[in-house]
């Protein structure tokens, strides 16, 4: 019988390499002088050298205050040779083409 591991990733936008990229950029408003923070709209592409992720990309829009996005990934049924070490990138993306990312070391037994 093979066994199946399932589990929820989840990534704080507000923290870490991501905290630029989620605070969003100064925008001035010519019309009433003034300057405000603008949310951005980010999109998180997910990479894993074993298993497989439920979604390829999440993300928030900007009108969303959530601060993290997560994903359901599904763990290989039998650990990798290598100890069982699964390597996974996080790789999110503003509005303004910036980019920053994080890799995860999880092990599977």
């Amino acid at each position: 019988m093979k066994r199946m591991l399932w589990t929820r990733v989840i990534v704080p936008l507000a923290a870490g390499a991501f905290a630029a990229s989620f605070a969003g950029p100064a925008y001035y408003d010519p019309l009433a002088q003034t300057v405000s923070m603008q949310r951005e709209a980010l999109t998180v592409s997910w990479f894993a050298t074993s298993g497989a992720f439920e979604s390829d990309q999440t993300g928030r829009a900007a009108s969303d205050l959530e601060t993290s996005t997560d994903n359901g990934w599904t763990a290989p049924s039998t650990a990798p040779a290598n100890g069982g070490a699964v390597l996974v990138w996080v790789v999110l993306r503003d509005d303004r083409g910036g980019v920053a990312w994080q890799r995860y070391r999880i092990t599977v037994t």
